[in-house]
């Protein structure tokens, strides 16, 4: 289950991308997240960072999809 989410948009993306992502810290019972995109020419283009709670099922808290 998310518990917060934050996205900053820095820049209008109008071709190709990329994106990383990291666990930041895989917490017992929360997981701390960010990612980046950034655009064809390696300019930041928007930021976003988050924290999930684990469920009791054995859930890693890393969303899949």
């Amino acid at each position: 289950m998310t518990i917060e989410m934050q996205m900053r948009f820095l820049r209008p993306v109008t071709s190709d991308c990329r994106c990383e992502a990291r666990l930041l810290r895989p917490g017992r019972r929360v997981v701390h997240l960010e990612s980046r995109l950034y655009d064809s020419g390696g300019r930041l283009a928007a930021f976003a960072a988050g924290s999930r709670h684990r469920s009791n099922s054995g859930d890693s808290g890393v969303p899949h999809g």
